[in-house]
């Protein structure tokens, strides 16, 4: 499942939605209101209910070829996964038809990461995107997502002030990514600590690496706990439990 070849600003490159998956905790609603190319949603553990948006009706549209069903209201919103074409300002808050969007996602076992277009002052390139956000945009947006108290919430975006005055009290996680342009600075701004639960444990690891001998001592366990005579296997099991 991918809708584009290439989408600018996605995630998938390799060191980058591996770091970004590596911060996010368990969750039941997943939530991605800039989907684009979903790099995050496309490699990371499906939740148990996702909800994609996007106000570009070209993403919507190659979403829903790829099988992704759209939905016109809040409350059409159901286990698997949908999309919306619909304004994330509008999404998240509690304006316009989706009154209810923020009663709805401000909840212990949501996850909310947002990939916004990055603010024009940060970026080489302009007019990449059918639907940009001027600065006032981003301060509202910034407003809307710290008034949220139990969604865990994750946003990406280049080094810039107004981040990191407006998130100052977020943690935040600077990275290196491979764009057109070459390598590139990027934070992640998290209103959440560090996990010690992650929702997908498959990309452990700081870089490809240690990702890949960490990946193989798991197969390695793996394959010998499988040997094992099924009582014993149990035996181990519960071990870890009350341990």
């Amino acid at each position: 499942m991918k809708p584009f070849d290439t989408y600018f600003g996605g995630k998938s490159g390799s060191g980058t939605y591996q770091t970004i998956i590596n911060q996010i905790p368990p969750h039941e609603l997943y939530i991605e209101p800039f989907v684009g190319n979903g790099g995050i949603f496309r490699n990371k553990r499906p939740a148990e209910c996702s909800l994609l948006a996007d106000l570009d009706p070209t993403v919507v549209d190659a979403w829903q070829q790829e099988g992704i069903k759209q939905i016109d209201d809040i409350f059409d919103f159901a286990a698997g996964s949908n999309i919306f074409l619909v304004d994330a300002l509008d999404l998240l808050s509690t304006g316009k038809k989706w009154f209810a969007g923020k009663k709805w996602f401000d909840r212990k076992n949501a996850f909310i990461y947002l990939d916004p277009p990055y603010p024009l002052s940060t970026r080489a390139s302009y007019n990449r995107y059918n639907h940009e956000l001027t600065d006032q945009d981003h301060e509202l947006l910034l407003r809307v997502i710290d008034s949220y108290s139990e969604a865990q919430i994750a946003i990406s975006t280049y080094p810039n002030d107004l981040y990191g005055t407006m998130l100052a009290d977020w943690r935040r996680i600077e990275y290196s990514s491979t764009t057109r342009g070459g390598q590139v600075t990027e934070w992640l701004f998290c209103n959440y600590p560090e996990p010690t639960e992650l929702h997908d444990y498959r990309y452990v690891g700081a870089d490809y690496r240690e990702r890949e001998r960490i990946a193989k001592k798991v197969r390695r366990h793996v394959a010998k706990f499988r040997k094992l005579p099924e009582l014993e296997r149990k035996a181990i099991i519960q071990a870890i439990q009350e341990n």
